[in-house]
């Protein structure tokens, strides 16, 4: 079954970890039903399949605000915003993964 775009947003920068940091920029991201894909203003592409996702965590302290995606182990993605959209990315992403074990 090939991809099909679910959604598509922005966000306004994170750091993707792989065993080092690296820092996103301003992000053009497409969800799909396979996968995330993240542009980045600086050329980057990060690929990240939703079956590799392992845990999806808000933090929305008063002054930082964040969500954090893990990937197994050692990789993960850190990604900065306002609550409501990062609340929106988290439901978005826990509806799709959702849908793929159905």
């Amino acid at each position: 079954m090939p991809d099909r775009v679910l959604n598509q947003f922005n966000i306004q920068g994170g750091t993707y970890y792989d065993g080092k940091g690296h820092p996103l920029g301003p992000c053009a991201c497409t969800l799909t039903n396979e996968r995330m894909i993240i542009k980045d203003s600086r050329g980057g592409t990060q690929q990240i399949l939703l079956r590799d996702i392992t845990t999806i965590k808000p933090h929305l302290g008063i002054v930082n605000k964040s969500l954090d995606l893990t990937m197994g182990q050692f990789a993960a993605i850190h990604i900065y915003g306002k609550k409501a959209e990062l609340l929106e990315i988290s439901d978005m992403l826990n509806d799709a993964i959702a849908s793929q074990l159905s």
